[in-house]
């Protein structure tokens, strides 16, 4: 049966309000709100044996985080709720049962499943009425961390999610002494739909960190593109208290260790809107799964947690610290916290808390930005930091088609590559695609053609086989001849490499880059010009380039010889998979939005207006997000892995969230393996319940379409 529909909105395929005239029956049914309890979370244990069946049961309760009381929604009477744990090969049977007033679901992120009992409503399943009991049944086929949450509506927000654990059948590639969750959320006792009205009335309703004096000429650029360098987060610590295992930071939750001992941390961001940066002051991080995979160990001092993303790592205390868990939000506006120590009661100190950042034009790839003075790569009050190395990721053959229904292309047909002869930009800056070159705020030039590009103070930028004449008169070389840099340092771009600090070695020809731990990175080409934009109201500005920035951190983060953070480009799988399976068709995605409307969208077009994505079952595509809007998407797809084109080759990093910075122009391959109907949205919840989500169909192609 085929539950997937696009006629009505997607507000109204959640919620399946019940009848007045059922209401009276089914409240019968339902139990009176609780006190809901925080999920006491210790040491995990593996079970010697694992339930055949497991009963969960939601329910409306009251959450005191605090000294305040709030609506929450438990499930089994916890916030979070109780931690699922599997054995690979198992098979799960879960009956939940809906004691609230309203329709609820349960959503198994990551989890490879047959499309029913993916648990999204409307689209896999009609979701759970009031007083009925729900069976999910499937095959385990995969280990790892993972989690539970609704589908329904916001309940997410109101505390209705929980840690999924499978275990392995074969040992584990890595060893440790110790086990714990380390999960993340953002806690709120305001109506979530009153939040998401709020934002909708005014996208920067919650950010109290907007500038007060700023630089006028900057101001005009960011009003004419209708946002702020301060939006950085639509949900700031102002309205919001971050939980670590449902605790407060006061609460100071405690895992144990004994020194020399080998603790794993399973870090879930179950947050609604919020991400984190996650650091342990005095104790380096060695990743051994993302996303519940496992991947080649890479050691870091810091990581950033998108929304839905998990990570695993192994720390290896020699002393008895205590240490701080800290995981900080991007916008630097709160935090959540833990502590590993060897007794109970410990506290260790809280890193100093840095200054937040700052969007940059960078970050809309606006390219005059980023050839003004006295940038940084981190950002933040009183500088600006710089967006990267402006490149894309590698391609692959294939056929390339859009899936953007405004172009007037079809799922089949290839996008328009064809540039205007003058692109309009703010302030009446106009960049030309023609061999005259590129006119630039001041005057300044930008030619793609023969003679090379002009750039600020007369610096010139060729990109032919003269090379390019940089600032002091550094040259950048695109050719077999390489990039003369300060200091003598070389880069080539062509097949001999670019040379790095302690030998590291940068090569932008077709062997990629081999980066730290022997890690590959394929950057292609230098970034593009983004074209036209045909994606209507739906979408209010567009970056000048868009360029691939898997390599770097994100802002208001910076990698150091001292300090290293984890990227995208680190991550290789622990096994190599077939490399040589052909992409048949490329699908690129436009991330959109209006924040002054508060209108979040795939190609302009919200979920209840879009069509729905059609592939094939045992084909292998590419999908490529654009994104076109100043805020960070973490997409992710059901049913179905993503492969990320990092320039990992056979090492691709399998995913079930990718976060896509702003101005990113970035790919995942996709093995179609899953028939059925499938979601794919941003994870971000109020972004996804504004419209930015698109249903995905798998059918049988030979079958002439059929599910």
């Amino acid at each position: 049966m085929s539950y997937l529909t696009s006629s009505v909105t997607r507000r109204n395929l959640l919620r399946f309000a019940a009848s007045l005239g059922l209401t009276v029956g089914f409240h019968q049914l339902l139990t009176p709100k609780t006190r809901a309890q925080n999920q006491p979370i210790g040491e995990l244990k593996r079970p010697d044996r694992y339930p055949e069946v497991i009963d969960l049961e939601v329910l409306e309760s009251r959450l005191k985080i605090g000294d305040r009381v709030a609506d929450a929604i438990a499930v089994n009477g916890t916030v979070p709720g109780p931690i699922i744990r599997l054995k690979e090969g198992q098979i799960a049977t879960l009956n939940v049962s809906n004691r609230l007033n309203t329709d609820t679901s349960i959503h198994w992120h990551g989890i490879i499943l047959p499309a029913q009992m993916d648990g999204v409503p409307g689209i896999s399943f009609n979701g759970i009425k009031p007083g009925q009991t729900f069976r999910y049944r499937f095959p385990v086929q995969q280990s790892g961390t993972y989690w539970y949450h609704s589908h329904s509506g916001l309940q997410e927000q109101q505390g209705h999610f929980g840690a999924l654990i499978i275990d392995p059948l074969e040992a584990e590639p890595f060893s440790y002494d110790r086990d714990y969750l380390i999960m993340l959320s953002d806690w709120t006792d305001t109506d979530p739909h009153r939040i998401l009205s709020n934002l909708k009335k005014s996208s920067t309703y919650y950010n109290n960190q907007r500038r007060t004096i700023g630089n006028f000429g900057e101001d005009l650029d960011w009003a004419q593109m209708r946002m702020d360098p301060t939006d950085i987060a639509d949900v700031t610590g102002a309205t919001y208290t971050y939980l670590l295992n449902g605790m407060p930071p006061e609460s100071n939750w405690t895992a144990l260790f004994k020194p020399g001992e080998k603790v794993r941390l399973r870090f879930i961001n179950a947050s609604a809107m919020t991400f984190f940066d996650i650091q342990i002051p005095g104790l380096k991080m060695t990743i051994v799964q993302a996303d519940g995979q496992n991947v080649q160990p890479v050691t870091v001092d810091e990581f950033r947690i998108a929304i839905a993303e998990t990570y695993d790592v192994i720390v290896e205390p020699e002393r008895p610290g205590p240490y701080t868990i800290f995981a900080e939000t991007m916008d630097r506006s709160g935090y959540a916290r833990a502590t590993l120590a060897t007794q109970p009661g410990a506290i260790a100190a809280i890193p100093p808390r840095r200054t937040r950042p700052l969007r940059t034009m960078a970050d809309m790839g606006m390219m005059h930005d980023e050839m003004r003075e006295g940038e940084t790569g981190r950002g933040g009050d009183g500088e600006m930091g710089r967006g990267g190395d402006g490149e894309t990721g590698g391609r692959g053959d294939g056929e390339k088609s859009s899936i953007k229904q405004h172009s007037g292309h079809d799922a089949h047909s290839k996008p328009q590559t064809s540039q205007p002869s003058d692109s309009s930009m703010p302030d009446g800056h106009n960049m030309s695609h023609g061999s005259e070159g590129h006119s630039m705020p001041d005057g300044h030039n930008m030619s793609h053609g023969s003679e090379g590009h002009s750039m600020p103070d007369g610096h010139n930028m060729n990109h032919g086989s003269e090379g390019h004449s940089m600032p002091d008169g550094h040259n950048m070389n695109h050719g077999s001849e390489g990039h003369s840099m300060p200091d003598g340092h070389n880069m080539n771009h062509g097949s001999e490499g670019h040379s790095m600090p302690d030998g590291h070695n940068m090569n932008h020809g077709s062997e990629g880059h081999s980066m730290p731990d022997g890690h590959n990175m394929n950057h292609g080409s230098e970034g593009e010009p983004h074209g036209s934009d045909t994606h209507g109201a739906g979408n209010a500005a567009v970056p000048m380039m868009v360029r691939n920035r898997l390599h770097e951190p994100g802002i208001g983060l910076e990698n150091t010889l001292e300090h290293r953070v984890l990227v995208y480009t680190d991550l290789r799988s622990l096994v190599p998979r077939n490399d040589n399976l052909t992409v048949e068709r490329e699908l690129e995605l436009h991330l959109t939005g209006n924040m002054e409307r508060y209108m979040w969208s795939f190609d302009g077009k919200k979920y209840s207006e879009s069509p729905i994505v059609t592939l094939y079952y045992g084909e292998r595509v590419r999908l490529t997000f654009v994104n076109d809007t100043m805020m960070e998407h973490p997409m992710h797809l059901h049913g179905m892995w993503m492969e990320v084109d990092n320039g990992a080759g056979a090492y691709k990093p399998r995913k079930h969230v990718l976060n896509v910075k702003p101005a990113e122009k970035c790919s995942v391959e996709v093995s179609v393996d899953a028939p059925g109907n499938w979601a794919f949205h941003c994870h971000l919840l109020y972004h996804m319940d504004a419209g930015m989500m698109r249903a995905v169909r798998v059918v049988d192609r030979a079958a002439g379409g059929a599910v």
